[in-house]
């Protein structure tokens, strides 16, 4: 299924939440809404799902306009960020309830509830109740409860935010690898990055109601369009500046702590304000002398190991600075310390400093 937003916008007692929203879906894709709270993403998701409706703008599946249907007549599954799995009833009872409501013959249920516990690797739980299931195992229930009707639509309001850090992650690839086996066109709300990153095929960008950015995970973290989604999107270094000169997508920028060359897709003036942008783990340790240029020398403020990599804090003139080093940094570096860090131009992107 197709899904297209045609101009959507949405205002509660004329507090516009939504502006003009305008994307598409494709059929089959994991697609996900992300942004703080309050951007508007919830709201999104409850219009396609037909809790709410537009003010303005239309919705349609396919070529459907939809944007006034009621939810039961939509095809739409939900899975919510509680499980909202009924602890009376099994496993089996608990997925196969869609499916009686709407009076299949009990062969056809079985086979059907059968068919989605083997997806979501339940198969031989059936007899269980929740309170004997881990919540990563409530949580595939609710996914396989919302499959089993064979929706056309799926959709996921941050299903994992109650489950702890190490079983998220387990339930992300797990949640990845069902939605493709299904092949069902997904919609997945959450503020979580690296959620986000790790997970989605296609994902939108959202701030106060409108699209900040829309493109593949990959895309969107190395080009940000703005500050904004450099900074939203994973950890980042903004280093203020104006701009000294461009040539093409090369810019040399005079910041307070010297000249740093970086890229852009912009077009920037002579001076014009800028911040030039680096991820922690781009920026490299170098030796005393080397001949590169982008090279800083910084004092260490802070250092902590963290195991597979180590994070600096360091400063200059006032700039301060996050590094991720995943090479190993011996002999331990001493508060106070002074290195040489360098800054690849390609990693560097040069931005509009603007939020």
């Amino acid at each position: 299924m197709n899904v297209i937003f045609d101009k959507i916008s949405k205002s509660f007692n004329d507090i516009e939440v939504l502006r003009d929203i305008s994307f598409k879906i494709r059929d089959g894709e994991f697609f996900f809404l992300l942004g703080p709270s309050g951007c508007g993403k919830t709201t999104l998701l409850r219009i396609v799902a037909g809790f709410e409706n537009p003010s303005s703008g239309k919705l349609f599946f396919n070529d459907k306009d939809v944007s006034n249907l009621p939810p039961e007549k939509r095809n739409v599954g939900m899975v919510f960020q509680n499980y909202a799995v009924w602890p009376h009833m099994t496993v089996f009872e608990n997925i196969s309830y869609g499916l009686n409501l709407r009076k299949y013959p009990k062969d056809d249920v079985k086979k059907r509830v059968d068919e989605v516990l083997k997806l979501v690797q339940l198969n031989g739980y059936e007899d269980r109740y929740p309170s004997q299931l881990s919540g990563g195992q409530q949580q595939r229930v609710a996914v396989a409860r919302s499959l089993v009707v064979n929706p056309g639509l799926l959709l996921f309001d941050e299903p994992l935010s109650n489950l702890d850090a190490k079983l998220r992650i387990e339930m992300r690839n797990e949640l990845k690898k069902i939605q493709k086996k299904s092949g069902i066109t997904s919609i997945y709300v959450t503020h979580d990055q690296k959620e986000a990153l790790s997970m989605a095929d296609y994902m939108v960008i959202l701030n106060n109601g409108r699209i900040e950015q829309m493109g593949k995970p990959v895309d969107v973290y190395n080009f940000p369009k703005n500050k904004f989604v450099a900074g939203f999107v994973g950890e980042i270094n903004f280093i203020n500046g104006f701009v000294a000169g461009q040539n093409g997508e090369d810019v040399e920028v005079l910041t307070e702590i010297g000249k740093i060359m970086g890229k852009s897709k912009t077009e920037f003036k002579k001076n014009e304000k800028v911040v030039a942008s680096i991820r922690p783990q781009h920026i490299e340790f170098v030796k005393e002398g080397d001949s590169k240029f982008n090279i800083f020398k910084f004092a260490i403020e802070d250092f902590t190991f963290m195991g597979e990599y180590e994070q600096f804090s360091l400063s200059l003139e006032g700039c301060q600075l996050n590094v991720m080093s995943f090479g190993g940094f011996f002999p331990v570096p001493k508060i106070g310390e002074m290195v040489n860090v360098y800054f690849p131009p390609e990693k560097v992107i040069i931005l509009n400093n603007e939020q």
